[in-house]
């Protein structure tokens, strides 16, 4: 069997309904190099949440550099947390406008 498959064209629109929310998606024609950083950031996430699995790992959140935007990253990954367990890697705190998480700083551990 080949490594690939065709798939229809709106495969995957429900996932990226349910990660971008109320942001709108990016339209199918756009080329990667168009999209904004929080766009590119969701799309991956759509991607992830393909696989189905009860946890969704994601690094960098910091990627989204503008801090409006990476507002509404972190709501929309809340958003998903109500679905699975999702671990988040930040440098930076989330702030208090964040939802409800938990923070687990090593740093404190001397590690």
């Amino acid at each position: 069997a080949p490594w690939y498959a065709q798939i229809p064209r709106e495969a995957g629109q429900t996932k990226m309904t349910e990660v971008f929310g109320d942001t709108p998606p990016p339209s199918p024609g756009a080329y990667i190099v168009e999209l904004s950083d929080l766009e590119l950031f969701l799309l991956r996430i759509s991607l992830a949440t393909m696989s189905d699995r009860p946890i969704l790992v994601v690094g960098d959140l910091e990627q989204v550099r503008d801090n409006a935007r990476r507002a509404i990253a972190v709501d929309r990954l809340g958003a998903l947390a109500t679905q699975c367990t999702v671990v988040v890697g930040v440098t930076n705190p989330l702030g208090t406008d964040a939802p409800t998480h938990e923070l687990h700083d090593h740093r404190a551990e001397g590690d």
